[in-house]
C-alpha cells in the first residue's frame, strides 16, 4: 500500500448523473461506495435508484467493482486535488468533491466558504456594457465543478474608453464575513497575464 494515503470519504458531485447521491465511507483501505442514479440526473434532493459498491483504497487511488451496475469489476480512480479535488475516473469524467470544503488544513481552518463551484447555491450569470454602444460580450457555464467566465471587454466607440463584462449573482444568503480580513479566491486564466 501507498505511504501517501488519502482519505477518500465524503460527498462527490457526479456531472454524469446532475444531483444524484454520491457518497464514500472508508474503514482501514474498504471502501463503501454508495449513490442514487436517474435518468440520467435526479430530482433536486438526490432520491433515485440506490446502490451500493465495495471498493478498495490504495494510496491516492480507488479500486471499485461496479460489476451489481453492469460496469467492471475494478474501475480504478484516481484522486486529485487540484484545480478541483476529487475522482478522476478513465473515462475522464471527475466526481468533484462536495466537502472539499469542509475539511480545511489547520492553516485554513478559519476561513469561512462564500461560494464553491462544485455545489453551488447562487445563480450565477454574465452582465455586459449594453449602454452607450457597448461592444463587449461574455458568458458564464457551469461544469464539472468549475465556474468558466468567457469573453472580451472591448472600447466604446462614443467614449473611446473600455466598456465592461463582470461575472455576478444577486440576492441569496450568504454566511458572515465581518470576522475575515482577507479574501482568497481561486483563479485559473486561459490566458498569460502579468497585471493581476
Amino acid at each position: 500500500m501507498s505511504s501517501d494515503v488519502v482519505d477518500f470519504s465524503g460527498s462527490y458531485a457526479d456531472p454524469n448523473h446532475p444531483n444524484c447521491l454520491r457518497e464514500i465511507k472508508v474503514e482501514g483501505t474498504t471502501a463503501d461506495v454508495s449513490g442514487t442514479d436517474g435518468d440520467p440526473g435526479c430530482p433536486p434532493d438526490g432520491s433515485g435508484d440506490g446502490w451500493d459498491l465495495v471498493g478498495k483504497v490504495d494510496g491516492d487511488t480507488i479500486l471499485v467493482d461496479f460489476s451489481p451496475k453492469g460496469g467492471p469489476a475494478n474501475l480504478k480512480g484516481v484522486y486529485e486535488s487540484s484545480p478541483i479535488p476529487g475522482i478522476r475516473w478513465p473515462d475522464g469524467n471527475l466526481w468533484s468533491r462536495k466537502d472539499a470544503a469542509d475539511s480545511p488544513t489547520p492553516a485554513e481552518s478559519d476561513e469561512i466558504l462564500i461560494e464553491s463551484f462544485a455545489n453551488p447555491t447562487h445563480s450565477w450569470h454574465a452582465m455586459n456594457d449594453p449602454v452607450m454602444g457597448g461592444k463587449s460580450y461574455s458568458t458564464v457555464s457551469i461544469e464539472n465543478g468549475v465556474a468558466t467566465f468567457d469573453g472580451e471587454c472591448v472600447d466604446v466607440p462614443f467614449l473611446h474608453a473600455p466598456g465592461f463584462i463582470t461575472m455576478e449573482t444577486r440576492g441569496g444568503d450568504y454566511p458572515d464575513v465581518s470576522s475575515c480580513e482577507n479574501l482568497r479566491l481561486r483563479l485559473r486564466s486561459a490566458e498569460k497575464y502579468s497585471g493581476y
